[in-house]
Parts: C-alpha cells; structure tokens; sequence
C-alpha cells in the first residue's frame, strides 16, 4: 500500500470525529488499524487458502536437531513443507515428513514442539534445510521517531505524549523496507531519545535518517494492494464508534461487505498461462 500509516490515521481521525490525541491516542488507532488488516488476511486466506508465503532457509551445524520457527509464520501449524535442500539457496533436495510427537515407528521426519522445528537425529549433520510456510502480514506502526545517532542508538522527533511500550522494535527506511528487524530493548529515554538495546543485539544495516517503528516484525507500509485502503479506514472508523466491523447492521456495515467482496475478487487467480507439471528432465528443455 502506498500511503504510510501515519497518513492513514490521521484521515481516521478527520472520519471518527476524533481529530485530537486527548480523545483517543494514536497507538490505540494503530491497533484498529492492525486489526482491519488481520480480518483482510484471514477473510482472504478463508477464501483461497494460504496467499502469504515466506520461505526460510537454513544451514544446521553438525549436531544440530532445532530449528527456530519465523518470527512472522501465521501459526505455529501453518508449514507447508519443509525439505532437505540439496543446493544452499535451498534449490531441490527431498521433502520432509512432519511426524506426530509420539509417533516412534517413523524416524525420517520432524515434529513440531515449542515454537521449534525439532529434526530426528538423521539430520544431525550439515544440512540446509529449506521451510515453506504461511507468514502473517508484517504489523503496521506509524514512525516513532528518525534515527539521529546510531552508536548509541537515538531517535529525533518523538512526541512527549507518545507511546514507546514495547520491548522489540525495527527500523525501515521511508518507503517502510525493513532495515534491522526484532531488536530486543532494554530501555527507552523519551528526553533524551535513547534506545538502549540489550545484551548481544547491535545494529547492522540501519543508517542515520532510517525510522524507528514497534513490534517483532514491523513497517510503515501495509503489504496489501492500495485497493485495501478504503475498508482499513472504514474499518478502522467503526471499530472507534464503537460499531461491530464484523455484522452486517446498517448502511456503513453493507457498504463495507461491498468493499470486502472487491478485495476477495481482486486476490482470484486470473492468469491465463496454462498450468503444467514441472519439467523434471533437463535434457527435455535442450
């Protein structure tokens, strides 16, 4: 989506009547708007299945049987496959059986266990796995602050009567690319604008003029198409009415199932390219 969050809930504002921060605050509109784009995903994944995909790759060391799951999969059960990479860009190689916790009669697979993929000792070697999983759409947040100083961390520009209660941020760049994602934090000095970032946690890709957002995985820019913008405000405007977004009640309520149907339609597959089943011997395409 084009239009970055904070131009977004300032046209919530001027729609709900609720043009001030004494009335409502803007992390309180933030998480509306998070919510419209949540009900959007799962209204979407309803209709066509998983339409988000995110693609992990790793390489174990010797003796390793844990995998960390993403930060941004949609459910801890939400993989799609997971395989032995035979190329370390996780190009071909053998898909892996999921296997139940108890199951001890199949020794050639994974379980899931703690947020962790968990390899039987099989895999113990020096391997690259590659997961295929459904991701959930990166949370939305409006720019807390520029980064002004980067050893140490500091941000310009953040309102005294702001929000910082969190204990991850990102930092993006002005079109919302993420730049550094999931940094823990210890401590916020809103006088001062100093992050103090915890043990082990340093900066890699960041630069001076970059943007502070909240949350594990977060942006300025909703991934969805412009089309979207419509409903999230309208969405948006009613949950701060305090009108249920969901039910069908009234004009707005109707007028919102219209806009909901357009983005269903709008995620249909309407290629025309006939779909065939994958060449598997290269000496055919020669």
């Amino acid at each position: 989506m084009e239009k970055r969050v904070d131009f977004l809930l300032a046209e919530i504002r001027k729609m709900s009547g609720h043009k001030h921060k004494s009335s409502m605050s803007d992390s309180d509109i933030v998480q509306f708007i998070n919510d419209a784009q949540s009900h959007l995903q799962a209204t979407i994944n309803g209709q066509y299945g998983d339409v988000f995909i995110g693609t992990q790759n790793t390489l174990t060391t010797s003796g390793q049987t844990e995998i960390d799951l993403p930060v941004d999969i949609l459910a801890t059960n939400r993989i799609i496959s997971l395989k032995v990479a035979s190329e370390a860009n996780g190009k071909g190689g053998t898909p892996i059986d999921r296997i139940q916790e108890n199951d001890i009669s199949q020794s050639y697979g994974y379980r899931l266990r703690d947020s962790k993929i968990i390899l039987d000792d099989y895999f113990s070697s020096i391997l690259t796995f590659k997961l295929v999983y459904a991701r959930k759409l990166k949370k939305l947040d409006i720019r807390r602050g520029t980064v002004s100083s980067l050893s140490p961390l500091k941000i310009a520009g953040f309102g005294d009567d702001e929000e910082m209660l969190t204990d991850y941020i990102c930092t993006v760049d002005r079109d919302g690319v993420q730049k550094d994602v999931g940094l823990a934090i210890d401590s916020f000095n809103p006088n001062s604008g100093k992050i103090t970032l915890a043990s082990g946690v340093s900066l890699t890709t960041t630069a001076i003029g970059d943007y502070v957002v909240i949350g594990k995985s977060a942006t300025t820019h909703s991934e969805l198409p412009d089309t979207c913008e419509r409903y999230i405000k309208y969405y948006a405007k009613a949950a701060i009415n305090g009108e249920d977004a969901s039910k069908e009640i009234g004009m707005s309520s109707t007028f919102m199932k219209l806009m909901e149907q357009d983005i269903i339609d709008l995620f249909m597959d309407h290629g025309q390219d006939t779909i065939r089943p994958p060449i598997t011997n290269s000496e055919y395409l020669v």
